[in-house]
Formats: structure tokens, sequence, C-alpha cells
């Protein structure tokens, strides 16, 4: 059965619509493998049929100026504390955090601001040149920062992986995103056309945008050619784009789509929360500012295109997949003692072609072998022998022999590879060695020097490599375990 992922956002035509916009990416890169439901207060229609459309449930809120009691009440009626929370906006402070927390589940925090303390379990903030350490979190938060983790829809990711150079000329992208509270829209179009160096715009207006009446007006006396487009899906957003060489856009989400899809970007700042993201944009070559427009030496525009497509590869889904699977585990494993039940799952384990492989003695073990050596190892008071379950469903297994050094092996079930079971295996069997043992000790393991998901793995959780222990084409490892 699926873990659910609890989504809290919200967005209208006063806050805009970007907080929901992330969260609807995250969701959809999450879908295949979690349950995803988004919680939005009243959201209108577009934003309705676009949510739905994006993740498993949609749970319409009431407005409440009350956020602590809405907390509590989530908390109570839609959460049972075995799903991860991901909350997205500014009014969810450290005490709704931790009202979420409480209840059970890992909690998630996309942030942009890094103003106010936070009790998350991870935060998102894909900004680039933010550093954990300008973060007032806790030692447990972990961090997802900068463009390797950047919240877009996959049709931007798709396009980052296929770059088709636009083939437009002197056309340009404007969208100030899904509800331009100030109507920024219209004085970039003054801009443009003053310039006189733009022909023809394509200018996408958010669900929540409210000033058509005075956009209308100023297009009949406009010399632009303007084509409005309106709650584009992504989709269609990509094939807009491709069809612009520049794009004016404010640094927000909607600049980092169109990093994806590449072409000469200027970026006109309209809220104070874009400050991170305008300085990295600017500051790594990834942009012009709408100051310099236009910029005609093509040797900087290709400057620019050339190092969107290095900083943005369009594979953050697998990343953040990847960081979501492991606070799944984190939350439904438990390692326990191995008994006498446990003697042909390890058979079966160690049995398997790839497990032998990357054995040092790689012969196929026969069950009366088995069957004696996993006897004596369980009752041998200088074996300590773990099992890791995901769900009540034994996924590997982790072994220390206590000698001059605690000797360790593990393996993981061959269905249960790739989910990095593996890291947690042997960090969870560590700090059970650490607890049963009561002393100090030094803890090695040995590798074979092509087994690459272990290798990474050791290094992972601090090991270092112990010269001249192993045999040959292997790698010794080894840590120091204190109390």
């Amino acid at each position: 059965m699926k873990t659910d992922i609890f989504f809290r956002a919200d967005g209208h035509n006063r806050m805009g619509v970007g907080h929901v916009m992330r969260s609807l990416a995250l969701s959809r890169m999450l879908m295949r493998d979690f349950n995803c439901l988004v919680a939005i207060r009243n959201p209108n229609p577009a934003l309705r049929t676009l949510a739905r459309g994006l993740c498993h449930r949609l749970i319409e809120l009431p407005e409440t100026e009350d956020d602590l009691a809405e907390a509590a009440l989530l908390a109570k009626h839609f959460l049972s504390g075995k799903e991860i929370v991901v909350l997205d906006g500014y009014h969810f402070g450290a005490e709704y955090q931790a009202l979420m927390r409480r209840r059970g589940g890992p909690v998630v925090c996309i942030d942009d601001l890094h103003r106010e303390p936070f009790v998350a379990d991870l935060i998102i903030n894909h900004a680039g040149g933010i550093r954990p350490e300008d973060y007032d979190a806790q030692p447990y938060t972990r961090f997802c920062l900068g463009p390797d983790y950047a919240l877009l829809h996959k049709a931007y990711l798709e396009a980052a992986r296929s770059r088709i150079r636009p083939n437009g000329h002197r056309v340009a992208f404007v969208c100030m995103g899904g509800a331009d509270p100030h109507n920024d829209t219209l004085k970039v179009l003054h801009r443009l056309e003053a310039s006189g160096f733009v022909r023809q715009c394509y200018v996408v207006l958010g669900p929540a945008y409210r000033h058509h009446e005075a956009l209308r007006a100023y297009l009949q006396e406009s010399s632009l050619s303007v084509m409005l487009l309106e709650n584009l899906p992504p989709e269609h957003m990509v094939g807009y784009m491709r069809l612009c060489p520049l794009a004016v856009l404010p640094p927000s989400t909607v600049a980092l789509e169109y990093c994806c899809v590449g072409g000469a970007l200027y970026l006109h700042q309209t809220a104070d929360n874009q400050n991170d993201l305008r300085r990295y944009l600017l500051g790594e070559g990834l942009a012009f500012d709408l100051a310099e427009f236009p910029v005609v030496q093509p040797e900087r525009v290709n400057a620019v295109m050339t190092r969107q497509a290095e900083v943005f590869d369009g594979h953050s889904d697998v990343r953040l997949l990847r960081a979501f699977i492991h606070l799944e585990n984190e939350m439904h494993c438990r390692l326990r003692p191995a008994t006498i039940d446990d003697m042909m799952s390890f058979f079966r384990w160690a049995n398997d072609p790839e497990t032998r492989r990357q054995s040092f003695n790689s012969k196929p073990i026969t069950l009366a072998e088995h069957k004696h050596w996993f006897s004596r190892k369980l009752f041998d008071p200088a074996s300590y022998l773990y099992v890791l379950e995901f769900k009540g469903q034994p996924v590997g297994q982790i072994r220390f022999d206590l000698k001059e050094r605690a000797v360790l092996s593990y393996s993981v079930a061959p269905e249960f590879r790739g989910r990095g079971f593996g890291t947690l295996l042997i960090e969870r069997g560590l700090a059970r060695l650490r607890q049963d043992v009561g002393e100090p000790l030094e803890v090695v393991g040995y590798v074979k020097a092509e087994n690459a998901a272990s290798n990474r793995a050791f290094r992972k959780l601090g090991f270092e490599p112990l010269p001249g222990a192993a045999p040959r084409q292997a790698v010794a490892y080894r840590l120091a375990v204190r109390r």
C-alpha cells in the first residue's frame, strides 16, 4: 500500500499561486510512488481543475484566520501519523509545523525566504546559492537546496533533457505569474514596446489575473503584436516558450521553467521573496536584468543558454523522489534481532545471484550449509544478526562479528534494491550495535571495488578506507563506534 503525502498550500489573486504550483509540481513527480492529497483553502475554479489533474485527491478547506486551529483540525481528522506532510506557505510557521509533526509523520517545508525558525524534517528551496547555515532549523533537519531540486512539471524537465533552440526572431515570452496583483504584465509590455526591439509577444495570464480590462485597452493602442494566452497547461507553455528566443519573467518558478527550455531570459522582480532567486540567476550567468534589455551580442546570449543547459539537467524529479523515499523508509522501517524464523529469508538473500557475485566466495550455498551456519551464528555471543523490516516486511539483514574489530556484512533483498535500504540498514545497524554492545569498538566492512552501491553507502555514513586490510580488488572501510 502506498504511503500518503498530505500537501498543504494556498493561492489566490492577492497571494499569487506560486505556492500551489510548486506543491502540485512536486505532487506530479511523486504520484507514481505515493498517494498524493492536496489541501487548499477555497480554490478558484481554474485552480481546482488544475489541482485535480495533478494529485490523487483535492481537499477544499474553508477560509480561516486561525492557522493553528486549522492545523489541529487537520491533524485530528486528516492525519493518521503514517503520512508525510508537505507545507508550502509563509503562514505555516514553526508552531504549525510542530502540530503536524506531533501527529507522528515527517514534515517537509517548501520555502524561499529562510527567515523564520523551522522544525521540519526536510526543507526544499530550489533557489541557488542557499546553504543549510542560512536556516534556523533543527539538528535533524535535512535540506534539498538549489536547482538540482527544481520543483517543475515533467514537461519542463523533459524539455531540459532534449533542448530545442527557439526558432523565432524578436519574439518575446511574457508571464508575470499566476496572479500578477500589480499588473506588471502591462509595465513589461510598455518597456518592450518602447525598446523597438520586439515585434511580437506571447503573453500568458495566470488563473488569478484580474486586470483584463486595462490590458485590453492598452493592446488596442499598442504597436506590438500580442497573443494573450490564459491558464495554459505546462505542455503548451513549453510549446510557446520554444517559439520565443527571449523571455521577460519574474525571478520565480516560471524563470526556472524557461531555463529548462533555454533562451535569453530577462528578469523583472515583482515581490520581495524573489530576492534570492534573482541574485542567483544573475550571479550565475543564467539571466540578464531587464534594465539591460536588449542584449544584442550573440556571444553573451549563447553563454547564458549554455549555462542554463549546464545547471538545469532535467533530473530534479529523480533526486526529489529519492529524498521522499528516504523519508518513507525512515518512517516505516524498524530493525529487530534475527530469529530462527528468519533462516530461509537469509538463505534466499545469500543465494541471490548478485549477492553471490559481490561476495568474496561466490560459490552457491547449500541449504544444509546454511542451516548449520545460521544456527551457529544466531546463538554465538560474538555475533549480532539483525533484520530490517519495511511496513512489516523483511527487506534486508546486517550482521556484526566481534573479533579484534566488529566485522560488518549486510545484504538487501533483490526486490527492494535501489530504494536506499542499504544505507539505512547500516545506519540502523550501527545504532543498534552501539546499544547492544555498550562499549566503544571499531567497525570494519569489506567491499569489492566494483560494488558501487556498497562503496557509496559506506562513504556516505562516514566510513574511511583502511589501506592494506582488504583482499585484492576490494576496499576495506572502518568506523569508530562510540556510546
